[in-house]
């Protein structure tokens, strides 16, 4: 193993040796440098290409112009503690191409962040890594963690991610795969229509943790081993898979198995018409909150328990066809709609004072004809 620097005699180019210190193109065992690049060529990767650890130092600047540099281990130690770094970016990620691969048998550090420019997509895919961020990130592209963990760190390093996540491998045991989320913001395809902001797939494992997130959608499959469970504080979820109309689904019994609510907030303010549903159960959350004018949610699957409370503060939500409602706490209806198309719906079951609360002159419950209705 050797440390190779780009020194860019000879032109831009990644895979002409003349530009390397050492006279060769950097190979699997080589550590990398891209040194302050102000004064000379800068780096474009020629092609896909696979090194030991990737350092990018002030003012160097590196593009990935469409290809993929995969980084299978960690740093050198040349600088202080990097021998912790599969990658530590301080530098320029100039176009919006740069794609990652880490690939660390090991526990590691990741510093993505440097003073301009973003990764495009980016992958943790080695069952042994587990890759914690130093600082705050942000994906222009997609997040896949195929196998092994990244961590936003115990001090809660920011997460933004433009695309979609993806966690899993699609198949095998479970914890293959994690998002560990701890007390971080976290934001996910935030309003993307195209995709869901968040999928967990069989293996995949996310863990919310306690910070404040916004994910555009979430799909967990239906597999006892894709397991979710959302932070403690508030989810906002802004967008929807298009394709489906769906801003929430687990997409059967299985994979409800392990989603847990976390006794946090799941806020709803997408403006537009889309569902949510458990496909194998009743879909269980804690509170529960519709607040866009323009919402229109409807309720898909065989039911909906809030264990804590249902508010609409703005646009509506309504059941289903006969879609039963339980509602442990208050369900306050401030500025919008409640409609109950034919369900059976308690209000109010638990300890605290509630019931049905309408609060605003323009709020509005519709119950038809079919529709039950049991208050505590």
């Amino acid at each position: 193993m050797g440390v190779t620097t780009w020194d860019g005699s000879a032109s831009t180019d990644w895979g002409t040796a003349a530009n390397w210190d050492t006279g060769s193109v950097p190979i699997a065992s080589t550590h990398v440098v891209i040194p302050d690049t102000s004064s000379i060529n800068n780096c474009i990767l020629d092609t896909n290409r696979t090194v030991e650890s990737f350092r990018i130092d002030a003012n160097g600047t590196f593009d990935g112009d469409g290809n993929t540099l995969t980084i299978d281990s960690e740093g050198d130690g040349t600088t202080g503690d990097s021998e912790l770094y599969a990658l530590r970016n301080n530098g320029i990620i100039s176009g919006t191409d740069t794609d990652i691969q880490i690939t660390t048998p090991a526990a590691t550090k990741l510093d993505l962040n440097g003073s301009s420019g973003n990764f495009r997509n980016v992958t943790i895919n080695h069952a042994s890594c587990v890759a914690t961020l130093q600082t705050t990130t942000e994906i222009s592209g997609n997040l896949a963690i195929t196998l092994g963990e990244l961590n936003t760190h115990a001090l809660g390093q920011q997460l933004t991610v433009g695309g979609h996540t993806e966690i899993g491998p699609a198949s095998g045991s479970a914890d293959q795969a994690t998002l560990t989320c701890n007390a971080s913001t976290i934001s996910l395809g935030s309003g993307i229509t195209g995709q869901y902001g968040l999928i967990v797939q069989q293996g995949g494992t996310f863990v919310g943790g306690a910070g404040v997130h916004t994910i555009g959608s979430i799909k967990i499959v239906n597999s006892a081993n894709a397991k979710c469970a959302l932070t403690s504080g508030v989810t906002t979820l802004n967008g929807e898979h298009a394709s489906d109309n769906y801003i929430f689904t687990i997409e059967g019994a299985n994979g409800d198995d392990n989603f847990n609510h976390s006794s946090g907030t799941v806020t709803i303010t997408r403006a537009s018409d889309t569902r949510i549903r458990n496909a194998g159960a009743a879909l269980v959350l804690n509170d529960l909150i519709i607040n866009h004018a323009s919402a229109d949610i409807t309720l898909a699957s065989n039911g909906l328990t809030c264990a804590g409370g249902l508010t609409v503060t703005a646009g509506e939500f309504g059941t289903g066809a006969d879609k039963a409602l339980t509602v442990t706490g208050s369900t306050t209806v401030s500025n919008g709609t409640l409609t109950l198309n034919g369900s059976t719906c308690i209000f109010n079951t638990g300890a605290t004072a509630g019931g049905l609360i309408t609060n605003h002159a323009s709020a509005v419950v519709v119950a038809d004809a079919d529709s039950t209705c049991t208050f505590g």
